[in-house]
């Protein structure tokens, strides 16, 4: 045997252990995940900040091969659902919004043209469908009844609220960036364990060393939500003692204040042991 690894032959590749069809699926998840953080940013969503879905609209045999890949997309887009949209169910994340065209309206209904202006904007999905299909849609206003056609709507596509989307090169993804109680927990209790993180490296902590931690919030409701993550909080930082408090926190061997989003965090460390 040889004296040291660094001194046996480099070994060579087995074609046996090639996976195209694997490789070809991870670069389009590596493209959809840098796709997914310019929607983020667009959105003014932070990486750290957790949503709750991601929709993928994808050639099906593709679809197929990224289906393996699935707990890996939720990682690294920070996602809690990953879902593949068939060619159907793409238009459902879609509304249309009609406006009405004033010069037509004007010219046809004149004195009556601000009321059924008003009464084009507010026409139903049901009721667009019918003026494309039929060329017509019989719209009552204040007790009188009036033909509105093609030429009187003009009718914009808009994705429905609270998506945003952007095109890639192997299709179109959409990114749900509601955030609910639970999910702005979630991404506060991920920033505030950074901070903490960060500390513990500048007081050159070893990895496996316990501590104590205080955390004073900027107010009630941050509280509430730092509570509610009080368990992740405490096994990421290896914290002992998690003190949550909205109160001035005692003197500790180390202590920073962070501006989060929300506003500014006083953090107190103290080593154990």
């Amino acid at each position: 045997l040889p004296e040291s690894v660094h001194m046996n032959k480099w070994p060579k590749p087995d074609p046996m252990w090639k996976n195209l069809t694997l490789e070809e699926a991870m670069e389009v998840a590596r493209e959809i995940v840098e796709a997914s953080a310019k929607v983020r940013q667009r959105a003014g969503l932070k990486l750290r900040q957790p949503v709750k879905r991601l929709y993928l609209r994808i050639p099906e045999a593709l679809a197929e091969k990224l289906k393996p890949l699935t707990d890996v997309l939720k990682e690294q887009v920070n996602v809690k659902e990953v879902l593949l949209l068939k060619s159907d169910e793409e238009k459902t994340l879609w509304v249309e919004k009609a406006t009405p065209n004033m010069p037509a309206v004007g010219k046809e209904f004149r004195s009556k043209a601000p009321l059924v202006a008003e009464a084009i904007k507010s026409l139903t999905s049901n009721q667009l469908k019918e003026l494309r299909e039929s060329g017509r849609c019989m719209l009552e206003v204040e007790g009188e009844v009036f033909e509105v056609r093609p030429e009187h709507v003009s009718v914009e596509k808009m994705l429905r609220e609270g998506l945003a989307y952007t095109e890639f090169s192997h299709g179109v993804l959409y990114l749900d960036t509601r955030i609910d109680r639970a999910l702005q927990a979630e991404g506060l209790g991920r920033d505030l364990v950074r901070r903490v993180q960060y500390m513990r490296k500048e007081m050159d902590l070893p990895v496996d060393a316990y501590i104590e931690v205080y955390v004073k919030a900027p107010s009630a409701e941050s509280l509430s939500l730092l509570e509610s993550t009080r368990d992740y909080i405490a096994g990421e930082v290896r914290a002992k003692r998690l003190v949550l408090t909205t109160e001035e926190i005692p003197e500790t061997e180390y202590r920073k204040e962070w501006d989060l989003e929300d506003g500014k965090y006083l953090i107190g460390i103290n080593r154990l042991g």
